[in-house]
């Protein structure tokens, strides 16, 4: 399928009550390419485990004729192999988590309250505040985006195309608690 949109969000679904259907004996999982908006699905594929999720996911990439588009996926698939995937035909923004090691806690201690503080005057950030208010909480979500990335050489040789690096940090505030 040629996709002309400019987002698309890849995730993976465990349909539990599959669990209780005779046929199947582990609950079923399916990976889905959507439409940012989640609108339309654009592929899928049904994985026996989620062990198998990043060569499939890799797959479904493979399948998708895109061009210029932008990929997001959860921290699972912040593979520097599926980056790579995604490069030749678009961008990606991926989840950094702790299955990165040493490139997440660089970037940790950069977006590190104590760190910013330090740094402001020499690392510029773009900053954007969104503050919501829903019953009894106040939500105010900031995020950071660090687009000079050159403090990150090693990894910017081995993240094809690593372009910005961002940070959003929750505020949570109920009953004049905040967290």
């Amino acid at each position: 399928m040629k996709v002309t949109e400019k987002e698309i969000a890849i995730d993976e679904k465990t349909i539990c009550s599959t669990s209780k259907m005779k046929e199947y004996e582990k609950p079923m999982h399916i990976i889905t390419a959507l439409l940012a908006d989640n609108t339309v699905s654009l592929g899928q594929k049904t994985i026996e485990s989620k062990s198998n999720e990043i060569p499939a996911v890799r797959e479904l990439i493979d399948e998708l004729d895109i061009k210029e588009v932008v990929i997001t996926m959860d921290a699972m698939h912040c593979q520097k192999e599926t980056a790579e995937r995604i490069i030749d035909n678009g961008d990606y923004v991926l989840q950094l988590k702790s299955n990165q090691g040493r490139f997440y806690k660089k970037v940790y201690a950069m977006f590190d309250n104590r760190h910013m503080d330090i740094t402001d005057k020499e690392c510029e950030y773009e900053i954007y505040i969104i503050l919501e208010k829903s019953r009894d909480r106040i939500e105010k979500r900031t995020c950071y985006v660090l687009n000079e990335v050159a403090y990150f050489t090693n990894y910017i040789t081995e993240w094809k195309e690593l372009k910005k690096i961002f940070a959003v940090k929750r505020e949570i505030e109920r009953n004049g608690e905040k967290t």
